[in-house]
């Protein structure tokens, strides 16, 4: 560039052999701009120069970067194109549910892919990548990834029941899975989380839920606005039929009795709204208990929560934000301490609990994922000792005071003997 007084200032800074056409200048710094121009030499003489031409060092930031993961899920790939042709590498950058960015790795110069094995399953990652020379480009564009299974793809936020029972159970050391697509109710079924059986069409329907019986698995769904429910015998389910109206269910299982709470849900024409409570036996037997009417949100036994609030020491509860995508919050408490973690979803998520593991299942970009968690229960505490004396309190209590109170003792324990009796 030209100095104050509008002249250039140059330095030779190399020499190159004739019949040269091109040349790399790689002792420059990123972000400034450098002026440049060239003559030739022939037995010690030189040309005229030639015409001043100028460049700034700046980077191309990458550009479409995706990330893909596939089972078993334990690793994912980064795919980008390469904007420039004088970076010295590529920044890897990550971010969990923590929100916080952090650089992961660094690879070589026109490299246009990246293999990411520091991954957990059934987590959510963000990644963006950018050039690096003395300075670096910006940033690519930013790519999300779920390292969890997809159950099902092409499929709407209502394939997943609107209702506060559970799509999913854990039952005899799996989880059983049923979700509406296409006017039709399907069941599927994971002992690890992370391959899924061939999902078998249980009958025309919407919103179904799924609950445990009598050691059996129960799935209540509607059609044409009356409620059905199937058993699961063997490998084929038995159908039955009510004339009870409504379009959400929720329910719970108590002492191998399915109590449940039949919805007509209807928030503009408010009128027709109306709640059934029901309770149906192990033999499949229904019985309706009332029912009442402009009744809205019935919840029994309620896991899920689409506004706020948890159940219980675990839950998860969708909040509608104004930044990109909407997120499903897992609050849990451990060890003291609250954790608040994050899923990308729309939808209402569908946990279910047992014990130490809780699994999820979400709706997000026409599929359904699950998530696992399994944590640790603390230990029980261990009893407190009896047949302990005064003798035993930690010496922090002054010694003159337990001098003091030592000889009541007798009359102390007469005192309570006699009160006691009353």
């Amino acid at each position: 560039m030209p100095n104050l007084n509008g002249e250039y200032e140059f330095d030779p800074i190399a020499t190159i052999s004739g019949y040269s056409e091109s040349y790399v200048d790689y002792q420059v710094e990123l972000g400034k701009t450098y002026s440049y121009k060239v003559r030739a030499w022939k037995l010690g003489f030189p040309s005229e120069f030639s015409n001043i031409v100028e460049a700034t060092t700046t980077l191309n930031p990458p550009s479409n970067l995706n990330t893909t993961t596939f089972y078993p899920y334990n690793l994912v790939k980064l795919s980008w194109n390469d904007n420039s042709n004088n970076e010295m590498g590529f920044e890897i950058w990550r971010k969990g549910v923590d929100n916080i960015w952090r650089i992961i790795d660094t690879v070589p110069a026109d490299s246009t892919s990246y293999i990411d094995y520091s991954v957990s399953q059934f987590s959510d990652y963000f990644y963006k990548v950018r050039d690096v020379m003395d300075g670096a480009s910006a940033f690519s564009n930013t790519s999300w990834v779920t390292t969890s299974p997809c159950i099902v793809e092409n499929v709407d936020t209502f394939s997943i029941s609107p209702s506060t029972s559970n799509a999913i159970v854990y039952h005899n050391n799996a989880y059983h899975f049923v979700y509406s697509k296409n006017n039709k109710v399907y069941y599927t079924y994971s002992g690890d989380g992370l391959t899924w059986s061939s999902h078998t069409e249980i009958d025309n329907g919407i919103n179904p839920a799924i609950e445990v019986m009598g050691n059996t698995l129960w799935v209540f769904y509607f059609y044409d606005y009356k409620l059905k429910y199937a058993k699961k015998v063997g490998n084929t389910w038995q159908i039955f039929s009510t004339n009870i109206f409504g379009n959400t269910i929720s329910l719970t299982n108590f002492m191998d009795t399915i109590f449940a709470f039949s919805e007509v849900r209807e928030t503009v024409h408010l009128q027709m709204s109306k709640i059934t409570f029901l309770k149906i036996k192990y033999n499949g037997d229904i019985k309706e208990i009332t029912t009442q009417q402009y009744a809205m949100f019935g919840s029994m036994g309620k896991d899920t929560i689409e506004e706020g609030g948890r159940v219980g020491s675990y839950g998860v509860f969708q909040i509608r934000v104004n930044y990109p995508g909407t997120y499903c919050w897992e609050y849990y408490y451990f060890d003291n301490k609250y954790y608040l973690d994050s899923l990308k979803i729309t939808g209402i998520p569908h946990l279910m609990k047992k014990g130490n593991i809780a699994g999820i299942v979400y709706f997000y970009d026409n599929k359904i994922y699950f998530k696992k968690r399994v944590f640790i229960i603390p230990p029980t505490p261990a009893p407190i000792e009896e047949n302990i004396s005064l003798l035993d309190i930690p010496q922090t209590i002054p010694k003159e005071f337990l001098y003091l109170i030592i000889p009541y003792i007798f009359y102390i324990q007469k005192i309570i003997i006699f009160l006691m009796q009353f």
